[in-house]
Parts: C-alpha cells; sequence; structure tokens
C-alpha cells in the first residue's frame, strides 16, 4: 500500500508540472519548469496526505506521546482480541443504513447530524465532565502499547450521544452491559447501552457497538481518533438480563458468623466499624446527595422496575452499599471500587441482596490497601415517593493486597 501511494506521489507531481509548463502562456520555458515544480510537489503532497488520512491503516503513536505510568485506572480492564498472546486486526463490518420512525429516539442514517465513518473524533469536543475524565485516564496513558479501551469509550459514549435526536436525553447503563475489546493499533470496539427519548418523548433502550483507532495527538486539547464502525443495535430493555423471580424460587438468607478480626497495622478500616456505621439508610436521601447524571441513571433503574411485582432490585442494592461502606473507611473520600464487572450479586427471599466487589481505599499513613468486601442490605416496601428503606444486615471485609 505505501509503494502506491508513493506512485500516486510522483504520477500527481509529474502531471501537475506538464500542466503548468504547457499553459504557461507567454512565460519562459525555463520559468515554466520551475513553477511546475513547485506547483506540483504543493498539489502532490495534499493529495497525497488527504488519500492518506482517508484509508484505513495502522497510524505511528508521535514520538511525543507520553510513556507508560504505573498508576492505572481501577475501570482499566477488558477482553482483548488475542492470537498466541498478540493482538488481532479489526475487521469492520459493513454499515447499514437505517431510517428512523417517530417511535425511534435515533437520527436517520442519512441526516447530516449522523456520524460518519472515518470522521475525525477530537477529544477536546467531549463534555466536561468527560473531558475531565479523559484528561485524568490520559495522565497515565501510553499511546503507542498501552491498553486504552476507556479512553476509547469515552469517544464511543460521546459518538453514541449524537446519533439520538436529543442528545440531552442520553442515558448510559455502564454498570451492566458495558465492554470493550483491544486490537492491533490503538483500535478498541466498545459494547454499550444508551437510551434517548423518541419524538413521542418516550425514552428507548438501545445497544451499540462502536470501534474507534486512535491516531495522533499529546492529550485531551489535540488528541484525535478515527471512527472505524457504529452500530445501533435497535430497541433493548435495559433492566438486567435475569430479570425478576418469583420470591418462592429464591434461597433464603442465612448470616454470616462475625469472626472480628483483629485489624492490621495498615487497615484502611474504622475500628470496631460495626459499631459505628448506620444499621439503615433513606434511598431517598442518599439519591438527594447524588449528582445531575447520577440521578438520571437511579430514575432510569426505578422506570425499568416499576409496576413488577417482586422486582430484581439487585442493581440498587450495590448503589445502596456505597454508603455503608463509606461509613466503615477511616478516610472515605479516597475509596476506588473496581469496575461493575467484577461485581457480583446474590438474591434471597424477602427483597435480601448480597453484592460483592473490590476496593481500594487509603489507610491513615496514606497508603492505598486492597479490599474485597460483601454487604447484605434488605429493602423495605416501597414508601410513598417510589424509594425504599434498606437495612443492613452484614458488611465484612477481606484485605487481599491490591
Amino acid at each position: 500500500m505505501d509503494t502506491l501511494w508513493v506512485l500516486m506521489f510522483f504520477v500527481v507531481w509529474a502531471g501537475m508540472w506538464y500542466w503548468v509548463v504547457k499553459n504557461r502562456g507567454s512565460w519562459p520555458l525555463w520559468f515554466g519548469h520551475i513553477a511546475g515544480i513547485a506547483a506540483g510537489f504543493i498539489v502532490a503532497f495534499v493529495i497525497y496526505m488527504i488519500v492518506r488520512g482517508l484509508t484505513p491503516g495502522e497510524p505511528t503513536a508521535p514520538a511525543s506521546a507520553p510513556t507508560a505510568s504505573s498508576v492505572k485506572a481501577p475501570e482499566a480492564k477488558n477482553t482483548d482480541s488475542t492470537n498466541n498472546g498478540e493482538l488481532l486486526g479489526f475487521v469492520a463490518h459493513a454499515p447499514a443504513s437505517h431510517s428512523s420512525g417517530p417511535d425511534s429516539p435515533l437520527l436517520p442514517s442519512d441526516s447530516e447530524r449522523y456520524p460518519r465513518l472515518s470522521t475525525p473524533l477530537l477529544a477536546s469536543t467531549l463534555e466536561s465532565g468527560w473531558k475531565s475524565e479523559y484528561a485524568k485516564l490520559r495522565s497515565g496513558a501510553d499511546m503507542a502499547k498501552g491498553n486504552n479501551g476507556p479512553l476509547a469509550n469515552l469517544i464511543c459514549r460521546s459518538v453514541a450521544k449524537t446519533t439520538l435526536r436529543f442528545p440531552e436525553s442520553a442515558i448510559f447503563d455502564d454498570l451492566e452491559y458495558y465492554r470493550y475489546d483491544s486490537f492491533k493499533a490503538q483500535t478498541y470496539s466498545v459494547v454499550n447501552r444508551i437510551s434517548g427519548q423518541n419524538m413521542q418523548g418516550t425514552q428507548v433502550n438501545l445497544g451499540f457497538d462502536c470501534a474507534v483507532q486512535f491516531v495522533s495527538g499529546n492529550g485531551v486539547n489535540d488528541d484525535q481518533w478515527r471512527l472505524l464502525e457504529l452500530n445501533m443495535r435497535g430497541q433493548q430493555s435495559l433492566r438486567p438480563p435475569s430479570g425478576s423471580a418469583l420470591d418462592e424460587d429464591l434461597p433464603v438468607y442465612v448470616a454470616k458468623k462475625h469472626d472480628n478480626p483483629t485489624p492490621s497495622a495498615d487497615s484502611g478500616l474504622l475500628n470496631n466499624y460495626r459499631d459505628a456505621i448506620l444499621s439503615s439508610r433513606s434511598e431517598t436521601a442518599f439519591v438527594e446527595k447524588m449528582d445531575t447524571q447520577q440521578r438520571a441513571a437511579h430514575v432510569q433503574l426505578r422506570k425499568n422496575i416499576a409496576g413488577v411485582p417482586d422486582a430484581n432490585k439487585r442493581l440498587l442494592a450495590f448503589l445502596m452499599c456505597q454508603p455503608f461502606v463509606h461509613s466503615a473507611l477511616q478516610i472515605p473520600e479516597s475509596a476506588l471500587f473496581a469496575d461493575s464487572k467484577s461485581l457480583t450479586s446474590q438474591r434471597y427471599k424477602d427483597q435480601i441482596y448480597t453484592s460483592a466487589n473490590f476496593m481500594k481505599v487509603k489507610n491513615s499513613a496514606g497508603n492505598y490497601v486492597g479490599y474485597r468486601f460483601e454487604c447484605t442490605l434488605q429493602a423495605s416496601p416501597d414508601k410513598t415517593d417510589g424509594n425504599d428503606d434498606w437495612k443492613l444486615l452484614d458488611l465484612r471485609f477481606e484485605q487481599n493486597g491490591n
């Protein structure tokens, strides 16, 4: 391919040179040759750069890109596409066009606002919240050899949002379905879920596949990505695949015996934390402390289970575990939770849920300590505002050294 591009360059150069000499008018022949050489080179170079930029390839990361850092974001986890330990090359599916009726939240694929493949995607155009998250992840990224799927996810979220008729109505469902795969040449395929309003004002749920490739840049102000694939996969439910279960089919919760282990010297937990934390918490009070995006996600979770008898509230239970976990920590604001793919959850009779995940938190010396925690909560019957009170049945931590 490189040989063809070089050959094209010289053909265009020679052609432009000949054209200038032939159409020099009253100019001397020697002047025509000089002008032809200069004009031919400029035109050939411009066409060469345009054609190469539009042709998918394996871009080389700039020499000024930051080196890898030992600091890794807890969200950086993926399922690499490998072949004998080496990343595979990404192969895009054929793009499909679609119309968009009033019941769809999507723009028609022939709309001028609908993103085009190979379109330059600039990190500087991300929303302020996403831009700050991008800058944080980018500061420790190796854009030549590192795994940068979380950065690609932020770019893909922005792309997916622009496919909606009403982008401001977008709600993402990262907790349950988000994942990404890594390919050669800093290419990533992201799978996620999004919902948006249609022309009738109804919130409709969608899935999407998005593939992007890092092209060049030195940070959030000039990073450039290329959109290789975008497939909006139709109307889908955001409810967990397991749905709701009949209460009589669920196991009975049996409380575990507390062993009250002696805290280690580097513990990030409060001594006798079980005596210090509240035994129950109001979901309404917790929601009031959320930011706008978190509240929107909470509204969507509640909407998905509204009117469902004995609904599965495991995602809400996991969210409500967080204030209980924070209450057991010496420095709550330092807590970093692992991404949702390491989350496990067990539902029991009587709206009891046990959520388990990994986290790290600073101890009194300012050093991070890793834990696996298990949190068991019971939801009371819905109150008049549609939210629950959550009773803490058990909270335990296991220090894992990570």
